[in-house]
């Protein structure tokens, strides 16, 4: 059952890339939100009551940051803070050879991007 769809303010012609705020899917670049998130659209999926929600990355690079927890020696836990959409957390594997980020996180920063980079000895 498709919930219904809130409205995101843009300014005509310019493209965004938008984010469900309930799961933090990223979108391709549009001028407009998508009609409804595939991921949230399943009868399983827990949407709010005021419906479907977007946000975009410039907005959510405003009042989030990528976190970065050493788990061991070559991987680093990368999660959003405060917490965004279902708290997901990504694993950066870092090596000589190529670093691999393992799941998916609803923002790529700068910090996050140097991070992917960087190769440990």
């Amino acid at each position: 059952m498709a919930a219904a769809r809130a409205e995101l303010h843009f300014e005509p012609g310019l493209d965004m890339r938008s984010i469900c705020t309930t799961c933090g899917t990223q979108f391709a670049e549009s001028a407009t939100p998508p009609d409804r998130c595939p991921i949230c659209d399943e009868t399983r999926q827990y949407i709010l009551p005021t419906g479907q929600n977007w946000t975009t990355v410039e907005k959510l690079q405003r009042t989030h940051r990528n976190c970065f927890q050493r788990l061991e020696p070559g991987l680093l836990g990368v999660g959003l803070a405060p917490d965004f959409a279902i708290g997901q957390r990504a694993l950066l594997v870092q090596s000589p050879r190529g670093n691999v980020l393992w799941d998916c996180i609803s923002l790529i920063d700068e910090a996050t991007g140097a991070a992917e980079t960087h190769r440990t000895a």
